[in-house]
């Protein structure tokens, strides 16, 4: 009788990936409900942030020649893309929430594949977003864009550009359909 057994580095690396695993899938049980981190108490705050330390303590950054940033043979970086918000400390997204008559919807960051450009989009509805059914939806994005340098091998350096305000939907009418000047659907700050 022959037996198996994986290479050691394949055993230590297949229990890496198991606790990264299971540390993602707490992190986002106990996300869920909190809304972004407005309705953590002071112990689901403290749990969430020890959580996202273990899963940095899973996925040190590595410098051996592959840039977390930007991978040596000049690939798309694996941070790049479409990020969703699950849960921040940050103040000044979580104050967003507390905007009278104002429901926060879904809040993105954009990174571009070459690192050049990060983009952060807040999608805000008024307060009766219940009646969306009776009345349609309505829906304004707040965006923030600044352009991005590569740090070391975990950092980007970000130097915002500007800001817009735009308003996406009334009343489940998508405005961009219709003959309105864009300077009256999007406002922007430099």
């Amino acid at each position: 009788m022959v037996a198996a057994t994986a290479e050691p580095d394949e055993e230590v690396a297949g229990k890496e990936a198991a606790s990264r695993e299971a540390a993602k899938k707490s992190l986002f049980k106990l996300c869920t409900g909190l809304n972004r981190g407005l309705n953590a108490r002071e112990d689901e705050n403290r749990a969430a942030v020890a959580l996202v330390e273990s899963l940095e303590q899973l996925c040190p950054p590595k410098d051996d020649g592959m840039v977390m940033m930007r991978p040596a043979d000049g690939g798309a970086a694996p941070i790049g893309g479409e990020w969703r918000l699950i849960y921040t400390t940050a103040l000044d997204v979580l104050t967003v929430g507390l905007t009278p008559g104002v429901e926060v919807g879904q809040i993105y960051q954009n990174i571009s594949p070459d690192l050049t450009e990060v983009v952060n989009i807040i999608e805000l509805q008024p307060s009766l977003a219940a009646l969306n059914g009776v009345l349609g939806s309505s829906l304004t994005t707040f965006t923030v864009r600044a352009k991005a340098t590569v740090e070391g091998i975990d950092r980007l350096r970000i130097a915002f550009q500007d800001v817009s305000v735009q308003a996406e939907t009334l009343f489940g009418t998508q405005l961009s359909t219709l003959p309105i000047p864009e300077a009256l659907r999007r406002f922007k700050f430099s």
